[in-house]
């Protein structure tokens, strides 16, 4: 999703709740808040253990 349909959506979202001008501030704060999580995403990637299925030993 581009950030041009998350702020859309966002906006159309905030719009049932709060007035148009409120409603472009929130639709700011939810593209901000959505490239802050891509960027933490990116900077600290999960690391779990994890076994793709064909790695898995056959008992």
């Amino acid at each position: 999703m581009t950030n041009g349909k998350l702020w859309t959506k966002a906006f159309i979202a905030a719009l049932g709740r709060v007035t148009a001008e409120e409603a472009k501030v929130e639709a700011d704060k939810a593209v901000e808040l959505f490239a802050q999580h891509l960027k933490d995403a990116k900077d600290k990637p999960v690391k779990g253990k994890l076994i793709r299925w064909r790695d898995q030993e056959m008992n």
